[in-house]
């Protein structure tokens, strides 16, 4: 019998003793994360006058009267700014209306999904301003993720209707309830109630904390093939998880692009900014031949972004003395030439204040061509032309002929003759005079006369031929 009670007894204490270390073990387990309530956002329909609501409704002393005003019955919609911290995700979202005149029913909106219909119980809208608002009853709705028309960060709507116009709503309280992550905290390969997925680590298809892998969720999830996740477009995130850069073919204003062609194009420049001459970035698809940015046709770029060149209308300064376009020439007077040098002395084209121009053919030395400074060869530039017998020389006169003295002294025109030859006969024969020829100064007299009249002779024979 005590033998029995000993062992009654240890069993006893065996099973208290299992109890309390399921209990220490249940208080030291981790907490299962639920749906928390984030806050109440409480959205104003009725603001254009005042009541016991503040709303815009009027007591008469029995009957509530109303402006005609859309937003106070069914299809008025408002807006409120979505106040959920990154990384969590909407598990309920909780609505009731608070408003005038009892009995009337409408359905409530949020985020494009329907929540149900709200309704007031009471009695008729008899008004009386001692009483205050009435509050509907509370619709509700559970979600596995965000509602498909909910935006992070930004404006969400409040709908009311189809419903009952003189169902009048002056507020909408909307609670807002979101998961944070794993029930325990952490994933543990067992998918249990308020987790969308567990996969005991990050997935491909399951993010770290237990919901499904979606770009812009706000988690990065590397297995899933994303470098970044910001929740939506960030400076340091694209919209598709990717790191931001230019020529990725995703345009991320945020990060300063204003376009992203995935390289250069004719809209887009390589920098990801909007293709324009004068920008400063040569975009070739764009048609642009060069970019210096800057308007200035007197450098190698024109501010049409085409590369200046002779012949284009426009003075490259220090490179170019004119530019007429296209009426430069190498042949007409005095217009700027292919070079766009302008016209000169040398070019072979006879401009003004030149009487001729014969190019490398001008000559200071040739008989009868044009010379260096364009001029037409002249009696005294020093070279004997054509009917000149003399140019320059002591025995010739300014008509370019030889003097009687230099006749008298036996030089021909062109000073070869000494004394002892006498100047060509109209037949070409020279006669040698000997010096012991006579031998009293008789003979030289009579041939100083002849050598006189043989000059008058062909000075007269010249004369008729120039005239």
């Amino acid at each position: 019998m005590i033998k029995g009670d000993r062992m009654r007894g240890s069993r006893l204490v065996w099973l208290f003793g299992a109890i309390a270390c399921l209990a220490i073990a249940g208080l030291l387990a981790p907490s299962r994360t639920s749906a928390q309530l984030l806050t109440t956002v409480t959205v104003d329909f009725n603001t254009t006058a005042s009541d016991p609501c503040g709303g815009p409704l009027l007591c008469d002393g029995q009957n509530w009267t109303w402006p005609a005003d859309a937003s106070t019955w069914a299809g008025g919609v408002r807006t409120f700014l979505d106040p959920l911290p990154p990384g969590s995700r909407i598990a309920r979202v909780s609505a009731r209306a608070i408003g005038e005149c009892t009995g009337r029913a409408t359905e409530l909106h949020v985020a494009g999904d329907l929540l149900g219909s709200v309704s007031y119980s009471g009695g008729g809208c008899i008004c009386d301003n001692n009483i205050g608002c009435e509050i509907s009853n509370t619709v509700t709705r559970a979600y596995a993720a965000d509602p498909v028309g909910y935006v992070r960060g930004g404006l969400n709507t409040v709908a009311l209707g189809p419903g009952n116009p003189n169902f009048v709503i002056v507020a909408v309280e909307i609670d807002l309830y979101y998961w944070d992550g794993c029930v325990g905290g952490a994933p543990n390969g067992v998918l249990e109630p308020g987790e969308i997925c567990d996969d005991g680590a990050e997935s491909a298809s399951c993010d770290a904390d237990c919901t499904a892998a979606l770009c812009g969720d706000g988690t990065t999830n590397a297995t899933a093939g994303e470098l970044c996740d910001d929740g939506g477009e960030s400076a340091s995130c694209d919209v598709d998880c990717t790191a931001p850069v230019c020529g990725d073919g995703l345009t991320n204003a945020t990060a300063g692009e204003t376009c992203d062609d995935g390289g250069e194009s004719a809209s887009c420049d390589a920098d990801c900014t909007e293709a324009l001459c004068g920008d400063g970035q040569t975009n070739a698809t764009a048609g642009e031949a060069c970019d210096d940015g800057n308007s200035d046709d007197g450098d190698a770029c024109l501010s049409t972004c085409v590369s200046a060149t002779c012949g284009d209308g426009v003075v490259q300064v220090g490179l170019e003395v004119c530019d007429e376009g296209a009426a430069n020439s190498d042949t007409a007077p005095d217009a700027c030439r292919l070079s766009c040098l302008p016209a000169r002395c040398g070019d072979g084209v006879a401009d003004t204040g030149e009487d001729c121009d014969d190019s490398d053919l001008n000559s200071d030395t040739t008989p009868d061509a044009c010379r260096l400074d364009c001029s037409a060869p002249r009696c005294g530039d020093g070279v004997i032309d054509r009917d000149e017998e003399c140019d320059g020389e002591a025995s010739c006169g300014l008509d370019c002929a030889l003097l009687a003295s230099a006749m008298d002294a036996g030089l021909a025109p062109d000073g070869a003759l000494d004394a002892g030859i006498s100047p060509p006969s109209e037949g070409g024969c020279g006669c040698r005079i000997g010096a012991a020829t006579a031998p009293n100064g008789g003979s030289s007299a009579l041939l100083g006369l002849l050598l006189a009249g043989g000059v008058l002779l062909r000075r007269q024979r010249r004369t008729r031929r120039r005239s």
